[in-house]
């Protein structure tokens, strides 16, 4: 079953992420597995801290149960806030 993080009615999937990266003061990457990069703008920390964050409400969403797919983002979950989602897409060789 496929997971999600909804950030203002935004869709995040959760299956496949292999890592999450601080990239600057206001970008944060999320890469996974089959090579998509999904690069969020967001406001500006003092790296770690926002990857720290989004890294926290992804396991808090991935240990809720399965049949509960949607994990909506509230202010409680102390992400920054998100203004922009850039997709990208690398391939990845498979031998």
């Amino acid at each position: 079953m496929v997971k999600f993080l909804n950030v203002d009615d935004l869709l995040i999937s959760l299956n496949g992420i292999v890592l999450v990266e601080q990239t600057g003061a206001t970008t944060t990457a999320i890469t996974y597995a089959d090579g998509l990069i999904l690069t969020l703008t967001h406001a500006s920390e003092t790296a770690p801290a926002a990857s720290d964050d989004i890294v926290a409400v992804i396991a808090k969403a991935l240990r809720k149960e399965w049949t509960l797919p949607v994990y909506d983002v509230v202010a409680v979950d102390s992400i920054p806030a998100i203004s922009a989602v850039a997709a990208t897409h690398v391939v990845v060789p498979t031998a």
